[in-house]
């Protein structure tokens, strides 16, 4: 896998702030998902391996395009670079913490 990251894709916002159930039509895309398992890092023109910055059980933050959805096990995945991933967010953030990333 080198530098790819395989997530699984969060549920979108089933409940608005209110308690209101929302339709499936209202529902948000959601551009979080959860790290399964990571490779070992990307490789150097040299040789060399860069280890990989986001750990499996993270929860990143994607661009709403990229990535190759796969089929294991009948629960679908997204295959993405590392470079793909946006952010980090930290347990009950809503908004991506950048600086974890390099």
């Amino acid at each position: 896998m080198f530098d790819r990251v395989l997530l699984e894709k969060t549920k979108p916002v089933q409940k608005s702030v209110g308690g209101i159930i929302l339709p499936e039509s209202a529902h948000v895309k959601s551009n979080t998902a959860k790290v399964v398992a990571v490779g070992k890092g990307k490789r150097t023109s040299d040789g060399k391996t860069i280890p990989m910055t986001v750990k499996p059980g993270d929860t990143v933050y994607l661009s709403d395009y990229g990535g190759e959805e796969v089929k294991l096990n009948n629960t679908s995945y997204l295959l993405v670079r590392e470079e793909e991933i946006l952010g980090v967010l930290e347990e009950g953030e809503s908004v991506p913490n950048m600086k974890d990333l390099k």
